[in-house]
């Protein structure tokens, strides 16, 4: 059975961070390991605390989760601190892995989820590293020091972040022009752009719109591991997330 490891912060929630990841794995059919870089606490009112976890303690997650198995695939989420990015791309660069990068910025309710220095640090070292990042429109934003309005500043944002080292960059488009009836998401291989478009579904529920870019993240790396091309994988985790957004359960919160 395929493998992938998450790591990143755990939502007391269960709507996004490791356990949106690990569900996500599970319903993909690919074996899901886990290293929690935070606990917080999540809710209705947004997130109301947050405990990190030392970074010698992750060490150990994510070196246990590696010796498992000789074939897993990583993604990362939230990391949070200088250190922790720090721990992430010391074992990364002595495993000879290029992770999917999510860049966990900030939480749906706006609360800081990564220190000021940790993003350029993050930018600096663990984007090198990376087979993929995948942000959504306001963390480019946040990436580049640049607005995005049109489909043009999509693909100029995505050259940049592209030039930061990583080997591709996919942008998730469902925050560009929220009014429209069609999200496009936008995927840089270095050299190719291609724009992947469906009908935009609007959540059942509230709730449901927390932790798509978790799942987003975790479903392309689950097609990559199952062998995907990049444009493929990134159609069907867009198609996944879609499909979340219209069925999901309600939450109790």
């Amino acid at each position: 059975m395929s493998a992938a490891l998450t790591i990143a912060g755990s939502d007391s929630s269960g709507g996004a961070g490791i356990q949106a990841d690990l569900r996500t794995f599970t319903a993909l059919k690919i074996y899901g390991f886990s290293a929690v870089t935070a606990v917080t606490a999540q809710g209705k009112n947004g997130v109301t605390a947050i405990h990190y976890i030392p970074p010698d303690v992750i060490l150990e997650q994510i070196t246990t989760a590696l010796d498992s198995t000789s074939n897993i695939g990583v993604k990362t989420g939230m990391l949070g601190t200088c250190s922790v990015v720090d721990t992430v791309c010391n074992v990364m660069r002595e495993r000879s892995i290029q992770p999917v990068v999510d860049p966990v910025i900030t939480s749906s309710s706006g609360t800081a989820l990564l220190a000021d220095d940790a993003l350029e640090f993050m930018i600096s070292n663990l984007f090198p590293l990376a087979s993929v990042v995948t942000p959504n429109i306001e963390e480019v934003e946040k990436l580049t020091g640049t607005n995005i309005r049109t489909l043009a500043d999509v693909k100029n944002a995505a050259k940049r972040i592209g030039d930061l080292g990583p080997q591709a960059v996919v942008i998730t488009g469902g925050h560009l022009n929220p009014e429209s009836d069609t999200v496009i998401d936008f995927v840089f291989d270095g050299s190719t752009h291609n724009e992947i478009s469906a009908p935009r579904v609007h959540p059942r529920y509230p709730l449901q719109s927390r932790g798509t870019g978790c799942t987003y993240a975790a479903a392309l790396l689950a097609r990559l591991v199952k062998g995907d091309q990049l444009v493929d994988a990134a159609q069907f985790a867009q198609t996944y997330v879609a499909r979340i957004l219209s069925t999901q359960y309600v939450s109790p919160i």
